[in-house]
């Protein structure tokens, strides 16, 4: 999935792919991971646009819609929850003339 979290993923395909039902996929991601399908696919897609703002000069709205976002405001208040900070100041930050906070 890590490899492939820039892509659409499609719980039903993925069932499919491994024989099962996407529900109990679900259910045994939970089990072993501590969150849901959906919940790790988020947190790989979060973990994926922090690469992006560090390593790319692509905007935050480009960032959002290249992992599958299709709102910018549900994009960023999911950053901002997982990171603490909103998506744009965590770039403003990174660069060496701006102190972090």
């Amino acid at each position: 999935m890590r490899d492939r979290i820039d892509q659409r993923i499609d719980y039903n395909e993925l069932a499919e792919a491994f024989a099962l039902n996407s529900r109990y996929i679900s259910q045994i991601f939970k089990l072993n991971t501590g969150y849901s399908l959906k919940e790790s696919i988020t947190r790989l897609r979060l973990e994926r646009a922090v690469t992006l703002l560090t390593e790319t000069p692509l905007s935050v709205s480009e960032i959002a819609d290249t992992l599958g976002f299709t709102d910018i405001y549900h994009f960023s208040k999911l950053f901002k929850v997982h990171n603490n900070v909103a998506p744009s100041a965590y770039r403003y930050h990174l660069k060496p003339s701006n102190p972090i906070f």
